[in-house]
């Protein structure tokens, strides 16, 4: 089968069945390329209507499916095919379904040849732009997770792994919406370490039965900048995530790099703030973004068609 979608350039595909495209992969990595938090990735070739594509395919570590069916539970597919019919530049988009690679179905996404922001910036770290290229990309991601907002979705676990750099030079957050799913289905899915998330995530969190929401992914988002623009992980001198755990609970926000420019940390500040009310929106940052690259960057006329 293959997918069949109506979009125009972003919004929702017209509602579909996931799609099972296990005949249309070949090519496939006899090893994983990388790893996350539940699963891993191999990369394939997907032949699709419009060609040859090269894929991820992100194998989830489940328990057995129960016999009689050999899939995943029909609310982490119906779930599942809700994301796929996303469709916008700034988010990675979910193919289909590949089955045989694990005991559940795994999911089949577009392959980023530059990797996630981190690997990509490193890349870019001696050019002339780098500082102009780091703001973009994070106006990608707020521009992604803007859509996802308005689709009333919630990223739930934004951090540098977590956003792709496609082939264009665009960023294109992945995995929004998996933390949820894959936690409400517990029973099924198998978690391994938690990759570090915890120096993404906001302190409300930490209250016994929370759950993400729109506020919590944008201090994730502060999290990111801080990443984005100084290479390192959130809380860079401390050593343990439960180090980090205790800062929270002493309401002690990220440290304050001297080397950042005043611009750049006052949007960390915004984003970071111990009253989730008083954070900004994805459009907030957006135009304050957009106004300041329009400043550092007077003759490109592109810049304005962002405002």
């Amino acid at each position: 089968m293959s997918v069949q979608t109506n979009v125009d350039q972003t919004g929702l595909a017209t509602p579909n069945p996931v799609a099972d495209i296990t005949s249309e992969l070949h090519d496939i990595s006899a090893r994983a390329v990388g790893h996350g938090g539940f699963s891993e990735i191999y990369t394939g070739t997907w032949r699709s209507p419009e060609g040859e594509i090269k894929v991820a395919i992100k194998v989830i570590r489940a328990l057995p499916m129960p016999k009689e069916s050999g899939k995943l539970p029909r609310s982490l597919r119906r779930e599942i095919a809700v994301l796929r019919e996303l469709v916008h530049p700034n988010i990675n988009n979910l193919y289909g379904l590949c089955v045989g690679m694990g005991s559940a179905p795994s999911l089949v996404s577009p392959w980023c040849e530059n990797r996630d922001i981190n690997t990509y910036l490193q890349l870019k770290a001696d050019d002339p732009k780098a500082e102009d290229i780091k703001l973009k990309l994070f106006q990608d991601v707020l521009t992604g997770l803007h859509f996802l907002h308005e689709h009333q979705i919630i990223h739930g676990d934004i951090k540098g792994a977590n956003v792709l750099i496609s082939d264009e030079g665009v960023a294109r957050l992945c995995d929004f919406g998996l933390s949820r799913i894959l936690a409400e289905n517990s029973q099924y899915i198998t978690h391994t370490d938690t990759n570090g998330t915890t120096r993404w995530m906001a302190p409300e969190l930490l209250a016994e039965g929370a759950r993400a929401t729109y506020l919590s992914d944008m201090w994730a988002c502060g999290c990111l900048l801080i990443e984005i623009w100084s290479g390192s992980k959130p809380y860079p001198t401390f050593r343990s995530d439960q180090q980090v755990i205790m800062a929270l609970n002493r309401e002690e926000k990220p440290a304050h790099p001297s080397s950042f420019p005043d611009f750049i940390w006052s949007l960390i500040d915004r984003c970071c703030d111990f009253e989730p009310e008083i954070r900004p929106t994805p459009s907030n940052l957006m135009a304050l973004i957009v106004f300041q690259r329009i400043i550092d960057n007077p003759g490109d006329q592109s810049l304005w068609t962002e405002s």
